[in-house]
């Protein structure tokens, strides 16, 4: 399975590019990479600005459409994947870990699955099949932007996280108090 991994997103309410951001020594892009590569064997950074990340050692693709939103980047990254299901992964989470990517890449069903923390759901950190597509193509072009709102549609498969322990793997970091709390974490 291939891991896309999203750079897309502007980071207003951080103030700057939060996936450049230092923590410990590294970006937070950076990080990100590192755990998926530990687990995935082709990993992809998609971005509206390709540009920015060109430092990686993975490949770095432009989304599709110009549209904000996290939709389209999982409709890149099922456009550019080559297998039965692609992973993907929201780049600004610093405490992801690679036995959290080991459960994703082996939940290939016949819908979406997505990580359920608590009673929360993270679309984010997900395995999509190809199969889903050309639906999530047109809920997009259909003026639907929101990827809850296909997988709510659509169907998905919860990957329940009981642990409370663990639920820190999936913090990201939309503002400086995110950043705080990741910091307090031990990124």
């Amino acid at each position: 399975m291939e891991c896309f991994i999203l750079a897309g997103g502007e980071s207003r309410r951080f103030g700057e590019n939060k996936l450049l951001y230092r923590i410990m020594g590294r970006r937070v892009i950076e990080i990100v990479v590192e755990e998926a590569l530990k687990v995935f064997e082709r990993v992809v950074v998609l971005a509206k600005k390709p540009e920015l990340y060109r430092f990686l050692e993975v490949q770095v693709e432009r989304d599709l459409m110009e549209v904000q939103t996290p939709a389209v980047g999982v409709l890149t990254a099922l456009t550019l994947g080559s297998g039965s299901h692609v992973a993907v992964l929201s780049a600004d989470m610093p405490l992801i870990r690679s036995d959290i990517l080991e459960i994703l890449r082996s939940a290939t069903y016949e819908l979406p699955a997505v990580f359920e923390v608590g009673e929360r759901v993270h679309p984010l950190v997900g395995s999509y099949p190809s199969s889903c597509r050309d639906d999530l193509r047109e809920h997009i072009e259909g003026g639907d932007l929101s990827l809850m709102g296909f997988l709510k549609k659509t169907g998905f498969v919860p990957i329940k996280i009981k642990d409370q322990s663990r639920s820190v793997a999936f913090l990201n970091l939309n503002t400086k108090e995110e950043l705080r709390r990741v910091l307090e974490q031990g990124a």
